[in-house]
């Protein structure tokens, strides 16, 4: 998966020359894919996907990932859930994509001339039909011509008897029995629609042509009121089909009789057993958080990424910071804290134990021990605090009184706006008439001016 990786972010000029060499890096891995008839792993078959994206931007030049074995294998892993997105790349690949026509050609007429006895190897060439026929029909459509009448045949003549059979005798093949008989009605939707369905608005000529080959194909099914088989067991494939992809609601008004012999094919099948696979709930379950780290069902999880509790971060400038935030919050808890009343009573002492752990941490700090003046000042002149103030006299006045810095205070009013507990304690120092610390004589005598004229 690294050489994949390393491949998708190397520059053009290596990548080109990455893919396009016989013994490159990505060798082992191709033989890898081809080799093993097991799924490869997800993240292998997507960065192989992103690696066959990328080669459509450059012109088409020989490469071992176009050989015929690993291209069609790949496409047939990838072709069942990306099949819109493939077939959006399929015009750069016109040149590998004529090499695999023989490829195609041979299984077609395997599955349909002299299908194998083996039930699983008739599902991987059911399989391949359909992806291939579903996802570049364009490209093929002139060279199989023939295909839906083949299909039609064999499958009532030979399909329909036989995997009935071998369900009837061991029915642990019902799940493949039945993926086969959807592939091919499903190949054969894709032929209708594209030889006639899909043309009929561009080229109304087409509409006689497809009326008289699909009311052929029902009059050849055999069926009658009296006879009604089972749908997707021993039903003739123009009733799966109808069952299955409804093509009567896909038809124009002027193929009304059609329309009409098709709805009656609903009517002319039991609805009973199935020999569908059944999921539990857990498998065919859709959810945001399927494959992700954390999904228990699909894949071991990665211990490391558990933790209890809160996940502490290994940034010690961050925890830092964390730390002092928070030192600042508890200062101002819920409960009320009587411990500054007396803060400007010069008689008050204090108490040995405060002596001894201010002694023991060298200093005091000083948004703590000047916290009356700066909430004071705070609350009469805020804009003292910003920057742009540094050179003002209230700002010289506050640093003399303080003896703090300009960093310390804009820190100290930074920190005091993020209190979660401001107003609390603005409204505490309000209640009581404390001396103006942080401003001038002059400003507190125009504010007490303006108090008494209010009065």
């Amino acid at each position: 998966m690294n050489t994949l990786i390393t491949l998708l972010n190397s520059d053009d000029t290596t990548f080109i020359k990455e893919i396009t060499q016989p013994l490159s890096s990505i060798q082992p891995i191709l033989s890898y894919f081809l080799d093993h008839d097991t799924q490869p792993a997800t993240d292998i078959l997507h960065y192989l996907f992103l690696v066959y994206e990328r080669t459509t931007h450059f012109p088409y030049s020989p490469s071992p990932l176009f050989d015929p074995p690993v291209f069609l294998r790949f496409l047939v892993l990838t072709g069942e859930s990306n099949r819109e997105t493939l077939r959006s790349l399929a015009s750069s690949w016109i040149d590998p994509l004529q090499t695999l026509l023989p490829h195609l050609q041979t299984v077609i007429r395997t599955l349909l001339h002299s299908p194998p006895s083996e039930v699983s190897h008739s599902y991987v060439l059911a399989h391949t039909m359909d992806v291939l026929l579903s996802v570049f029909i364009p490209y093929f459509s002139e060279d199989l011509d023939w295909v839906d009448h083949a299909i039609q045949v064999s499958y009532d003549q030979y399909w329909v008897p036989v995997l009935k059979h071998k369900v009837d005798q061991d029915s642990s093949v019902a799940p493949y029995a039945y993926l086969i008989k959807q592939a091919l009605v499903s190949s054969f939707d894709t032929l209708i629609k594209y030889k006639y369905i899909d043309r009929l608005s561009q080229h109304p000529e087409v509409m006689d042509t497809l009326s008289s080959t699909l009311l052929q194909y029902i009059e050849a099914s055999g069926l009658d009121h009296e006879s009604r088989p089972y749908a997707g067991i021993d039903a003739p494939l123009m009733v799966d089909w109808q069952l299955t992809f409804h093509p009567s609601d896909s038809l124009p008004p002027q193929l009304e009789f059609l329309q009409l012999s098709l709805e009656q094919l609903n009517d002319m099948a039991l609805i009973g057993d199935s020999w569908e696979p059944v999921q539990s709930l857990l498998s065919s379950r859709k959810n945001v958080h399927d494959n992700d780290a954390f999904d228990i069902f699909s894949h071991p999880i990665n211990q490391s990424n558990v933790y209890l509790g809160k996940k502490t971060t290994e940034d010690p400038v961050v925890d830092v910071k964390k730390q002092v935030l928070q030192r600042v919050i508890d200062m101002y808890d819920d409960e009320y804290d009587d411990s500054y009343d007396a803060i400007h009573d010069p008689s008050m002492e204090i108490p040995e134990s405060v002596d001894t752990i201010q002694a023991s941490s060298g200093h005091l700090d000083p948004s703590l021990q000047n916290e009356s003046r700066l909430v004071e000042c705070y609350m009469e002149v805020p804009d003292v605090f910003n920057r742009k103030s540094r050179t003002s006299a209230h700002r010289k006045k506050l640093k003399e009184q303080t003896g703090m810095t300009d960093e310390q205070l804009e820190g100290w009013a930074i920190m005091f706006n993020r209190n979660p507990r401001k107003d609390k304690i603005l409204e505490k120092y309000r209640l009581f008439d404390m001396p103006n610390q942080g401003v001038d004589k002059k400003e507190s005598t125009k504010q007490e001016n303006t108090k008494s004229t209010d009065e």
